[in-house]
């Protein structure tokens, strides 16, 4: 018996690692714990097995049940054979006696605080595994705010309706994260709602929740601006058909156009000229207005150095829209003729 109570049994490891965290900073044991769990050198299994191999070991009732009957023999053991003793032995007997009982209340003391230790590590380690959960939907959200990013520059209606169907792709792929999305938001607060929550985890929900926001605020960007720029092609090409059928109705009339010497003719007939022109003339300038403003919106996603090909086109309606300043002017002119 004074063998054993001379022998001290071995710490785990586990504890003097901690017992030495927490008192290099004056701390205690769940200090120490807590210091050691929120640092992140560490990985999660060198959270879990140390700490839970040793809750297992002072969890065992065989160990205090041991220390118990060690201290009840000794006891009676001490009070049969105590009048045999001599001083000395006595003493050494108490000695003993005083460091079981120092053991046991060492084994008692060590159970609260390494339980509570135990919990923050199941707490850290489902942080440190919600931390490796989130890589890969961040990996994801980040390639496709990457690509709806990306500077492009499609200059005719065919390129900007392939980037339409890539920008769908990156909206369909943003969309299937949505469900583990949601259910790592859902971890998350679960997680933060545990005022052990270490002070990583805020960060890593929140940037979580900012990328998402951007991606998708990006992605519908994108889109919107690709659909918008289509309707515009649309409407560029459409329109800059159509305006050519005014232009050449004023073409003709201005092939028309003479001097009669009769007041009274002449001002009739200048009068059915001028109905006709007005009417052409109207709707020749808004299609031309529609056209400006459609290739306005394109070339400027198109980019500057594609402006002076796409401007052909333009100036090609610009030279033939000129007809409008002649015909006005001629008719102006015919007008003060016939006043004359």
């Amino acid at each position: 018996m004074g063998c054993f109570l001379k022998t001290r049994a071995p710490v785990h490891p586990a504890v003097n690692g901690y017992r030495v965290l927490a008192g290099r900073r004056s701390r205690s044991l769940p200090e120490g714990f807590t210091f050691w769990l929120a640092s992140k050198a560490y990985s999660r299994p060198l959270l879990d097995h140390p700490c839970k191999s040793l809750c297992r070991d002072l969890e065992k009732e065989a160990t205090k049940s041991w220390l118990d009957m060690m201290l009840d023999k000794l006891s009676a053991h001490s009070n049969d054979n105590e009048d045999n003793l001599s001083g000395r032995d006595k003493a050494v007997k108490a000695q003993e006696k005083k460091k079981l009982e120092a053991m046991i209340e060492r084994h008692s003391g060590l159970m609260g605080p390494t339980m509570e230790a135990q919990s923050k590590v199941v707490h850290y380690s489902e942080c440190y595994s919600f931390g490796d959960d989130i890589h890969p939907v961040m990996k994801v959200l980040n390639e496709q705010r990457h690509l709806s990013c990306k500077e492009i520059h499609p200059h005719n209606m065919d390129m900007c309706e392939e980037q339409i169907e890539k920008q769908e792709k990156v909206l369909r792929t943003i969309e299937n994260q949505a469900p583990i999305y949601n259910e790592l938001k859902r971890r998350g607060q679960k997680l933060m709602s545990n005022p052990n929550a270490p002070s990583f985890l805020e960060r890593e929900i929140k940037k979580l929740d900012e990328t998402w926001k951007d991606t998708n605020t990006k992605a519908q960007e994108r889109i919107s601006l690709l659909n918008f720029t289509m309707k515009d092609w649309e409407g560029y090409e459409k329109q800059r058909q159509e305006i050519y059928t005014p232009i050449e109705a004023l073409e003709e009339q201005f092939k028309t156009y003479k001097r009669i010497y009769d007041p009274k003719k002449g001002s009739d007939w200048l009068e059915r000229k001028k109905k006709k022109v007005t009417e052409f003339k109207k709707t020749g300038l808004e299609i031309y207005e529609v056209i400006t403003k459609c290739f306005k919106t394109i070339v400027g996603l198109a980019g500057e150095d594609k402006r002076e090909f796409m401007e052909k086109e333009i100036v090609e309606i610009d030279e033939r829209k000129n007809i409008i300043d002649k015909v006005d002017k001629t008719l102006a002119e015919l007008t003060e003729f016939n006043k004359s």
